[in-house]
């Protein structure tokens, strides 16, 4: 497995006009290669005001740099409303087909959701997210040694 900074330390803030929070496209990571990804997603803080009841963390893939393209990889997606004294692991296994119906593609990403929020509610988070992920084959890479 090879492992991976996604993104590091980072707080978001959003309101009633901002209830989606996207990560900039020059940091979205190629994944190109690989076909297992293990996710630790480390909330330290969120505040929820007003009527926002949760926020979603979305891990997301793509076959082509293309907006319209990406897709959630989870069925349930991460939500959080206060932070979280461990990190959560997120496992998206390609034999695992009946739990994850979206194989890895090239391009990976995270995307924040305040679900619930009503005018006027204010929301931020603080958070990080690791990966590590399996290269095609499962097998360790190559070592190349001068001959």
């Amino acid at each position: 497995m090879h492992a991976f900074v996604l993104q590091d330390w980072i707080t978001i803030r959003g309101g009633s006009s901002v209830a989606t929070v996207t990560q900039s496209e020059h940091e979205w990571h190629s994944l190109d290669g690989y076909q297992d990804l293990l996710a630790w997603i480390d909330v330290r803080e969120a505040s929820i005001g007003g009527g926002s009841t949760f926020i979603q963390f979305n891990l997301q893939t793509a076959p082509l740099r293309d907006e319209n393209l990406f897709v959630n990889m989870e069925p349930t997606p991460l939500t959080v409303s206060g932070a979280l004294s461990t990190p959560s692991v997120r496992k998206v296994i390609l034999a695992n087909s009946s739990t994850y119906t979206v194989p890895l593609g090239k391009w990976v990403r995270w995307q924040l959701v305040a679900l619930n929020s009503l005018p006027n509610s204010a929301w931020d988070t603080t958070f990080r997210i690791l990966l590590c992920a399996n290269p095609l084959g499962g097998g360790a890479s190559r070592i190349m040694r001068p001959q």
